[in-house]
């Protein structure tokens, strides 16, 4: 056992220590005698009676699969598995205990080679997998988006091998075909992307690898640009150096390269391309203990036993001045996670404040409290799939979020009590967005009436003499409807009787019980209860004949009894699905769910026979029926289930929502491989509609944009964009309704760097002023130069600006000029932290900054404005004269100004 600062034990024993060790931290991991995880338990925060807070279990089937998983709430996860050892059904955790949301039900089914041929994860998203005769998957076909009665079909994707199985081409739902092509080695060598545009003069962009006897990659090759990039690798296979493309070629431009050198602990340190180097020192664990940036400025890390960051401490903003190096200082609970960040503050008079912010989690890991250095706390919660489901800020105001079986968020409640809702395809795709002017909460009500199950017959037959002096001798027989008992002793017992009875043709062995009631010899009782084959069923009367019943004396008085204390009879399970539409006309859709199984969608307005429909085609349902006088759906189970205690319909309502109270929607489309294809917006109050569509090449950019504004009286708009070999767009001409606009084009470098843009006006566009803009970049794509021209040549230069930059590659100077004219002219330094230090204007003077130890800024003195100072309160907001902040950081006043929220 190793104990820092907290204590883990490893063990194959059964069972858990009990008691429980009383370590403050402790987890526990218990396995079987296969060494598998069975439980992993925690001592933290247990409570009064000494239960453990954190608590998984883990269960398998004699195969060694997990069969089911007990997360640290309570959660449970089953999978079912065939004979075959094949999963076949995964079951998660209800989201909202018995709440409108039913769990979903993952369902999976195999061909006779024990290949997934189908996934089924409800609402109709199933997905289908075919193979070649090798079981090599050629074919998936996924859900149709809007169902069969929507226009949309199932996208289907190809997949093509050569003989040794590699992928050789894969072809999409909108029959764009990429190529591949390996080595011996079966090393991918080339791909060919679709063609962009067809027919068009643009052609398929060709991608290359080469490899080292490794198989590391040496060089991407890009045509037709020709551009390569190229790798370099030491002994051990470490990248040593990356080589870009040359951004101009022939041009004055070197190839930028990055070199990366290596030491007995990992990499040591890493030169730009401009020759910069950042070096780091590792500790015996390869961890990072030391990281000096291109400036110099030095950076300390320590961790603890468990590779958890615990202290970082940066650079010495004021060298030998009287501040401390900033500190901040990070603590984690037994599970690595983060449970506080507190971070040391130091002024210019070196006076220390703390800074700590907290976090808390549940037993799933998810944070379920932040709390700020000013101690506001936001909550949060989750559903029992660990989706978030609100956060509550310090003010007691919530958001809430609602989610549908799969996982898409189909509602947001902001802190205002503003709803909106969503919806999606089947491929869980967006389709719309409803802004609400009410919070319509849809709910629904499913619970049993009745429970379907069967009344037993019970009958009490028997005889009464006068007196038990007398002697008896002889036999009685029973009689059921048509059927007529052996004569039976006059002495015989219960189980005599019972036996007598099950002989009976229309009663049978196992059917029927008998039990003594009263056993005096003078007067007998005999109880039947009629079960197995007859439970449920209304027996005739039972009847009893005494004729060969004689006494001594003879000729005595014998009365007999018969009589049904119960009638059997079947009770038919009754359950009830209410939906609370509340006031207004619902829409959306909602859904039934059966044991996993779940329907197709349900109108808001769905007839008792269309509910029963959808009832009827579950598996396990054999027959019902389904009345709504009663103001809900009532379902009655018949068939041989009639009496059958059955499992509960649950119903999902989260789709279901008011149209009165829409008032901004968002409809979206996407064509078959989820590119968007238009966007259609709509204020309901004002009727206005705006519209966007997209026309797409084959490699998915979209090179027609047309927006439309109904009722805004403003005209389309449409853009055309072309694009060049790389990708990059190398066109976009305008027209505003009936007139043509702008025409730009754009010039790149080998590495995709914009270094032109050039704007005429389209034929007729005469009120377009022809422009042209370069760009210049250094090794590391930082911006060197702008020059501005008003025309598309170099004549009639407008302004050109120059950027500088020092050896840590940070901005150090711009300067803006007019021909030989400075227009003006910036320079900056920094302190060891990359802080902006000083601003040096031409135009208006020297600006130097201050800082705390949170590199906050302090202060900003001006040689020719009023100097500005600045303080802050632990959270980070501003305190100085003028400035009201409210208890959950809220602005509320500053120096002229007041805010509401």
């Amino acid at each position: 056992v190793t104990a820092i600062d907290r204590v883990q034990y490893y063990g194959t024993q059964q069972t858990l220590p009990n008691p429980i060790p009383p370590a403050t931290d402790a987890v526990f991991m218990n396995y079987d005698n296969m060494g598998r995880v069975k439980e992993r338990v925690s001592r933290l925060k247990a409570d009064a009676n000494g239960n453990p807070w954190f608590y998984e279990m883990f269960d398998y089937n004699q195969a060694g699969q997990l069969i089911k998983t007990t997360d640290g709430k309570g959660n449970v996860s089953i999978n079912d598995y065939d004979d075959r050892g094949l999963l076949v059904r995964e079951s998660l955790p209800d989201p909202d205990g018995n709440g409108s949301q039913f769990p979903l039900v993952i369902t999976h089914q195999y061909d006779n080679m024990a290949r997934l041929t189908a996934t089924d994860r409800g609402f109709g998203r199933v997905t289908r997998y075919e193979y070649n005769n090798r079981s090599w998957l050629t074919k998936i076909t996924q859900p149709d988006p809007d169902g069969v009665a929507g226009p949309a079909t199932s996208p289907i994707t190809l997949v093509g091998y050569d003989l040794r199985g590699d992928q050789t081409s894969i072809t999409d739902a909108m029959n764009r075909t990429t190529t591949l092509s390996y080595d011996n080695e079966q090393r991918l060598l080339f791909q060919n992307d679709p063609d962009p545009d067809g027919a068009g003069p643009l052609v398929a962009a060709i991608t290359g690898w080469g490899y080292n006897a490794n198989n590391q990659v040496t060089y991407i090759n890009e045509a037709p640009a020709g551009i390569t990039s190229s790798f370099q690798y030491d002994a051990l296979g470490r990248l040593t150096s990356t080589v870009e493309p040359d951004p101009d070629g022939t041009g004055p431009l070197a190839s930028p390269t990055t070199t990366y050198v290596y030491g007995t602990q990992g990499l040591q340190s890493i030169v730009d391309p401009l020759s910069h180097v950042t070096s780091y020192v590792r500790d015996a664990r390869g961890r990072i203990k030391e990281m000096t940036d291109t400036a110099g400025s030095l950076t300390s890390y320590k961790y603890d036993f468990y590779d958890n960051l615990r202290l970082v401490t940066a650079a010495d903003r004021d060298g030998a001045g009287p501040m401390d190096a900033p500190v901040t200082e990070f603590t984690y609970d037994p599970y690595g996670r983060l449970k506080s960040k507190d971070e040391l503050a130091t002024d210019a008079l070196n006076t220390s404040r703390h800074a700590v912010t907290q976090y808390t989690y549940d037993a799933a890991s998810n944070l379920t409290s932040l709390t700020d250095p000013n101690l506001n706390t936001t909550l949060y919660a989750y559903d029992n799939l660990n989706r978030m489901i609100s956060d509550t800020d310090s003010r007691d105001n919530p958001r809430t979020y609602t989610y549908d079986v799969a996982g898409n968020m189909t509602r947001s409640v902001d802190r205002n009590g503003r709803v909106i809702e969503y919806e999606y395809d089947k491929l869980d795709r967006q389709t719309q967005e409803k802004w609400q002017s009410v919070n319509y909460i849809p709910s629904v009500t499913a619970e049993t009436l009745a429970d379907g199950h069967k009344v037993n017959e019970t009958q009490v037959v028997g005889w009464t003499v006068p007196n038990s002096l007398n002697n008896r001798t002889g036999t009685f027989t029973l009689t059921v409807g048509s059927s007529t008992t052996a004569p039976i002793d006059w002495a015989a017992d219960a189980v005599t009787i019972q036996a007598a009875l099950a002989a009976l043709p229309n009663i049978g062995l196992g059917n029927v019980s008998v039990i003594e009631s009263n056993p005096f010899d003078f007067s007998r009782s005999f109880t039947l209860v009629f079960r197995g084959a007859r439970a449920g069923q209304n027996m005739p009367q039972t009847t009893i004949n005494l004729s060969n019943f004689t006494t001594v004396p003879a000729n005595l008085s014998i009365s007999t009894s018969a009589q049904t204390t119960t009638q059997g009879t079947l009770i038919a399970e009754k359950q009830k699905i209410a939906i609370n539409n509340g006031p207004g006309t619902t829409a959306g859709v909602w859904y039934l769910s059966y044991a996993g199984q779940v329907s197709n969608p349900l109108s808001p307005f769905a007839t008792g026979q269309q509910v029963a429909a959808e009832l009827n085609q579950f598996a396990g349902i054999e027959n019902v029926s389904v009345s709504t006088s009663s103001g809900y759906f009532e379902v009655t189970f018949g068939g041989t289930q009639d009496s059958t205690d059955m499992q509960q319909i649950m119903a999902d309502v989260s789709g279901l929502y008011k149209t009165s109270s829409v008032i901004h929607r968002i409809e979206t489309q996407t064509n078959a491989v989820g590119e968007l294809t238009s966007t259609t917006d709509t204020d309901l109050v004002n009727n206005k509609t705006q519209s966007l569509s997209y026309v797409r090449d084959n490699l998915g950019r979209a090179t027609n944009i047309n927006s439309t504004y109904d009722a805004w009286n403003i005209p389309t708009v449409s853009l055309v964009q072309k694009f060049d070999a790389e990708g990059n767009r190398s066109e976009l001409s305008a027209t505003y309704g009936s007139y043509t606009d702008f025409k730009n084009n754009y010039t790149y470098d080998k590495l995709h760097r914009l270094t032109e843009v050039t704007q005429v006006g389209q034929a007729g566009a005469t009120w377009i002023t022809p422009k042209r803009v370069t760009q210049s970049f250094n090794a590391l794509g930082q911006r060197t130069g702008i020059e501005r021209f008003e025309s598309i040549t170099t004549a009639n230069p407008v302004a050109n600006t120059v950027f500088t930059y020092d050896t840590a590659n940070r901005l150090s100077g711009i300067a803006h000029k007019q021909g030989t004219t400075n227009l003006d002219t910036y320079s900056y330094t920094y302190d060891p932290l990359s802080r902006l230090k000083t601003v040096t204007s031409t135009a208006e003077g020297l600006t130097a900054y201050g800082y705390d130890s949170q590199s906050q800024l302090t202060s900003a003195d001006h040689v020719n404005y009023p100097d500005e100072p600045f303080g802050y309160d632990a959270n980070g907001n501003r305190n100085t004269t003028g400035y009201t902040v409210s208890d959950d950081n809220r602005t509320m006043a500053g120096p002229g100004w007041t805010y509401a929220y």
